[in-house]
């Protein structure tokens, strides 16, 4: 780990990725909060650039670029900056602002603009977001924003009268407003927790967040598929371990993609106290920190459907440690493993099976002997009946051929294709030459079936499925030779 920037009680902006900026010096920029040598520490907004993403240059060394309003404004006590989102030309930011100085909060949610990302102007009807009627009574912290298709939607933390601290929702159709609250209650509370990180892929929202009732000693990740029912998925970050620089608590991840590579920057806290710090990884949120040992996320998971038959496939993590295996789980639902659940070996890039008509969702995750590693994203996929013949079996044993005077006992056992349509029966040809079925041709339910030929012959063997659409293609036919 490298520490990128290092502020005394300072954390990095929780943006979006548009909040880390190439400008055209070549330069990355980074949001910050810094408390600064005041006897009551207040938060302020500061910026950084770098050109090499380690070696930072303060822009703010003289003055934050997002400062306390005066006396008894909405932000007289801190101005904590959370995103940063660039648009046409136009930085859009969204920042807690508090409006007490002293023994408690009073945060709400504000939104400021700039041209340069340096200087900012706030905007003349903040707070965008108030305190409401039901769990953001109290405050409501780390508001994360991203424009879904022309429709902005922000996820922040309610803090509510018996002091937990939740998810939450809202959707405007400008940046800065009107907002329309989703709800008055917490859509998401596994715990006390904050928001740090926040996207959408294929269709799926990914959520990184930390919890204080645990220590923030993790990073952790959720999943939704519209963004207000999440899933828990598990930490997929962790302090270092001994007495590492951040080796205590781990916070406030925010990231940046460049050249194929993903850099997230924390904050941090070991022995030497706080800090800003940096990860990278080639998963978004694989990424493993201090040798905990689990694998990250499979990568690029997907669905291949022939009727009632699926192949879910993936590529091996990028990050963390190796993998020993990997488990498939398919559910009926967004997240679900209710249908099946299969464990394959570390070389298997793939798992089929056989479903009844439906809608599905799968997902994979890989594991080794530290434990499980967070899963892929989920893949949807839909079966259908099946209208078609059986494709062709595999006979995977045969025998044994025991000596007779008249007759020898031949055991044919085949194994069904992994696709297609199910077999109702199976149909044993065996010919005296290759494609002929002179010497004997048995229907059988079963996946095996026995053969009575003269000892000491030569029989050519192939199997075919049947159900009600037909009589499928037949095996690869394999030549059985019986004992005189």
């Amino acid at each position: 780990m490298l520490a990128a920037l290092s502020v005394a009680g300072s954390r990095p902006a929780a943006a979006q990725t548009d909040a880390w900026r190439l400008d055209a010096d070549g330069r990355y920029y980074l949001f910050y909060t810094g408390t600064g040598r005041a006897t009551v520490p207040r938060d302020e907004t500061g910026l950084a650039r770098s050109r090499n993403l380690v070696t930072w240059e303060r822009v703010s060394d003289k003055r934050p670029v997002q400062a306390l309003g005066p006396a008894s404004a909405y932000d007289q006590g801190d101005v904590s900056a959370v995103t940063i989102l660039e648009e046409n030309g136009l930085f859009h930011m969204w920042y807690e602002g508090n409006g007490r100085v002293v023994n408690s909060d009073l945060v709400t949610i504000n939104y400021a603009t700039s041209r340069d990302a340096i200087t900012w102007t706030k905007y003349q009807d903040n707070p965008v977001l108030r305190q409401g009627p039901g769990d953001d009574h109290g405050d409501l912290y780390a508001p994360i924003v991203i424009n879904d298709h022309g429709l902005w939607k922000m996820w922040y933390t309610g803090h509510d009268d018996r002091g937990r601290y939740g998810l939450m929702h809202a959707t405007a159709l400008a940046p800065q407003g009107p907002w329309t609250k989703s709800s008055d209650t917490f859509i998401f509370y596994p715990g006390d927790l904050f928001p740090c990180e926040l996207w959408k892929e294929q269709g799926i929202y990914y959520l990184l967040y930390m919890q204080s009732d645990t220590g923030f000693r993790q990073i952790l990740l959720a999943t939704s598929i519209d963004g207000v029912r999440w899933i828990h998925r598990g930490s997929v970050f962790e302090p270092a371990p001994g007495r590492a620089w951040d080796s205590r608590t781990v916070r406030w991840a925010t990231q940046m993609h460049v050249r194929g590579t993903w850099f997230t920057f924390y904050n941090a806290s070991g022995p030497g106290g706080r800090a800003i710090h940096m990860a990278q990884s080639q998963a978004r949120y694989g990424f493993v920190s201090g040798g905990t040992g689990k694998p990250g996320p499979p990568l690029d998971p997907g669905a291949e459907v022939s009727g009632a038959t699926v192949r879910i496939g993936w590529l091996p993590p990028a990050s963390g440690d190796p993998p020993l295996g990997y488990r498939v789980e398919i559910g009926r639902q967004f997240g679900a493993a209710d249908v099946a659940v299969v464990d394959v070996d570390a070389d298997a890039r793939e798992a089929a099976m056989i479903l009844p008509e439906g809608r599905y969702f799968a997902r994979i995750t890989a594991q080794n002997a530290a434990g499980t590693g967070p899963p892929s994203h989920d893949v949807a996929f839909t079966t259908l009946a099946c209208g078609s013949p059986p494709d062709d079996p595999l006979i995977t044993w045969r025998g044994p051929v025991p000596d007779a005077t008249d007759v020898a006992s031949t055991v044919v056992r085949c194994e069904p294709s992994t696709f297609g349509c199910q077999a109702a029966s199976w149909i044993v040809e065996a010919g005296s030459r290759p494609g002929l079925a002179d010497l004997a041709v048995i229907e059988t339910t079963e996946t095996r079936a026995s053969l009575r030929l003269r000892p000491g012959s030569t029989a050519f063997v192939r199997v075919r499925g049947k159900n009600g659409f037909g009589i499928g293609m037949p095996s690869t036919e394999r030549g059985i030779t019986t004992a005189k």
